[in-house]
């Protein structure tokens, strides 16, 4: 049998479709992947793997492009950064499907096309640059979607060479396990720009962005997503998100501890918590959450922030200056720093400076 994976050129199509303002386009990428079927394959595999192919090769052209770009080549970016943010908000959609080839070597191919508004997606990177969260969420799934294609690729290597049944369907179900995470994480994309429009900075609902419709497809999204692998971490992390975003912060908590249980020593997971906590009144928990995350993650001056806000929510001016202090000295000048807060930091530390206080809350 022979692999052949992503074959044919990649077309790039530049088409300015509708000028949505005076700077931003509509610009179209495609290009095509393949799979040769051997006698240990299935087509609906063939199938999957060529989808999975193309979709990869033009989202590659889509990065290449954005690279390019003047609004982002003007953001404090790395080339990683670029690729993690173009990865995680650019969706690629399945435009034809062929077989060809002969009955004993069928081959079945893909075309996919990406599109990317250049001034929409220029402002949904500035968004998700605010939220360490979502920067870490991004350059994870990327990282995880190039283990995952190499793990595909190593058993489609063994599938090829294997003779003995047993082993080729474990090999199998191996490789219909990876072929799952791979298109799970490109249905994240749906996710991800939706949270891109709503702010993932907080737990604050700026839901004039975004429609319940879209709230509701992020959410089906996210729990096909863990029913299909319940120890998505990730997916449970942005499903509480959602979660909170629409009020049902029974359920939100309930996936917030269930990644902590998945991956205990994932600080943004007890930091999500702390926060959601916080803001249900339960700042004793909030501080305890926020701590683990401190001890995980020293030296983080955003931990710092949430500390401080909490212990202000609480009426404890002494914690609140303490942490929010320290906040500001350790942030000054970096502009990877939401403005907002850091302002709303300034704000707190004066109100008590000032006195503008009720009387401390009992924990």
């Amino acid at each position: 049998m022979k692999t052949v994976l992503g074959t044919a050129g990649i077309l790039v199509v530049l088409a300015a479709l509708f000028p949505l303002s005076a700077l931003a386009e509509v610009k179209t990428f495609e290009a095509e992947g393949s799979y040769t079927l051997g006698e240990n394959d299935s087509r609906a595999e063939a199938r999957r793997i060529a989808v999975l192919e193309a979709k990869r090769k033009a989202l590659e052209a889509a990065t290449a492009y954005v690279e390019n770009l003047s609004e982002v080549k003007n953001m404090p970016l790395s080339r990683d950064e670029v690729k993690a943010y173009t990865a995680g908000l650019v969706e690629a959609e399945v435009v034809s499907e062929e077989t060809r080839g002969t009955s004993q070597r069928p081959e079945v191919h893909a075309r996919a096309r990406a599109r990317i508004d250049t001034g929409l997606l220029a402002e949904q990177i500035r968004r998700l640059r605010e939220s360490e969260e979502a920067r870490e969420q991004l350059q994870a799934a990327l990282k995880e979607g190039e283990e995952l294609k190499r793990d595909r690729e190593r058993l489609l290597s063994d599938l090829s060479r294997e003779k003995d049944k047993v082993r080729i369907d474990d090999i199998r179900k191996k490789l219909d396990s990876v072929l799952s995470r791979e298109e799970a994480n490109e249905e994240m994309k749906k996710v991800w720009k939706t949270l891109a429009k709503a702010g993932l900075a907080g737990f604050e609902k700026e839901l004039s962005r975004v429609s319940p419709k879209e709230l509701d497809e992020a959410a089906e999204v996210l729990e096909r997503i863990v029913r299909n692998d319940p120890d998505a971490a990730r997916a449970h992390r942005l499903l509480a998100h959602i979660y909170f975003m629409t009020g049902d912060k029974l359920r939100a908590e309930r996936e917030l501890r269930e990644s902590i249980r998945i991956d205990p020593d994932n600080p943004l997971s007890h930091i999500r918590l702390g926060q959601m906590l916080r803001n249900s009144g339960r700042f004793a928990e909030a501080v305890r959450e926020l701590r683990i995350a401190q001890r995980l993650r020293p030296g983080e001056p955003r931990i710092l922030f949430h500390l401080g806000i909490t212990h202000k929510a609480a009426h404890d001016c002494l914690g609140t200056v303490d942490y929010l202090d320290r906040f500001l000295r350790e942030t000054k000048g970096d502009d990877t720093v939401p403005r907002e807060m850091r302002t709303e930091a300034v704000h707190a530390v004066e109100d008590c400076r000032a006195g503008r206080r009720p009387p401390r809350r009992s924990w």
